[in-house]
């Protein structure tokens, strides 16, 4: 595994986190199912693929492991629960961020998700 997928995975962790409630459940972003934070997915709206959006909190959000891996869920269908969640001026944003250029230090990056994450665990008591 590189220190990209180390960084991208302790993102997604975190933001299921960020996402859970005090007892830990999260709603998936695209059919709204209540699961655990660590039974679901951090699910892209623009793709890992791109970058520049790859670590963007407004990018990720928790998804149930059907709807992100099984169902096909559409890019209209995420933007439009997307849209509902944040507002069209920040999926906006978003869009016209996933072009942009910019270097990431992902050890780095891993090692600080995975701190916050811990943080916030025993925070919540997760």
């Amino acid at each position: 595994m590189s220190y990209r997928d180390d960084a991208i995975r302790a993102f997604c962790k975190l933001r299921r986190l960020e996402e859970a409630t005090d007892n830990g459940y999260v709603r998936c972003i695209t059919c709204g199912e209540i699961v655990k934070w660590n039974e679901c997915d951090g699910g892209h709206f623009i793709p890992r693929a791109k970058r520049a959006t790859e670590i963007e909190p407004d990018n990720v959000w928790p998804q149930c492991v059907t709807c992100n891996r099984f169902s096909g869920v559409t890019q209209t269908e995420y933007s439009d629960a997307l849209t509902l969640k944040i507002g069209e001026e920040r999926v906006k944003a978003l869009k016209t961020k996933k072009n942009t250029e910019g270097k990431k230090d992902y050890a780095a990056l891993a090692k600080s998700f995975e701190s916050q994450a811990r943080k916030l665990r025993k925070e919540k008591g997760l």
